[in-house]
């Protein structure tokens, strides 16, 4: 499952353009292969988040230590050839190691986002501090 789970994003959503019915159904499969990752993880909690932005929903990841109680919380924004299930690695968490907790997002133009309507602009990511607002709900 970790394989299909890493490597299902590379081959879908590049370079970003338009949604279309085989991209969906490729994302659709990688969020069905990660829920499994999110039920059967007994290492942390992960948690999946929707973070309100210009109309639409950004999709997260939220990455939450056991036992620790408002930890240090890494936003990940990672770049247009990875999606927000390709970091942290779950089985190999090096922020965890660390007793901090990751919130990895699909920005603007970046998988998820990109399907669903939200594109990459110049300004996008001046507007996107909004991501630290689903934060409060989980300390």
């Amino acid at each position: 499952m970790q394989d299909s789970q890493r490597y299902l994003p590379s081959i879908q959503k590049l370079p970003p353009r338009n949604s279309s019915a085989r991209e969906i159904e490729l994302n659709a499969s990688e969020e069905r292969c990660f829920d499994k990752v999110i039920a059967y993880n007994e290492l942390y909690k992960i948690v999946r988040v929707e973070i309100p932005f210009e109309g639409g929903l950004i999709p997260g990841i939220l990455h939450l230590l056991k036992g620790v109680t408002r930890p240090p919380c890494v936003v990940f924004v990672l770049g247009m050839d990875m999606t927000k299930e390709d970091f942290p690695n779950v089985q190999n968490n090096v922020l965890a190691r660390r007793s901090m907790a990751c919130l990895s997002i699909d920005g603007p133009g970046q998988g998820a986002s990109n399907l669903r309507g939200i594109k990459a602009s110049l300004g996008a990511y001046a507007r996107a501090p909004c991501v630290f607002s689903c934060l409060h709900r989980y300390w």
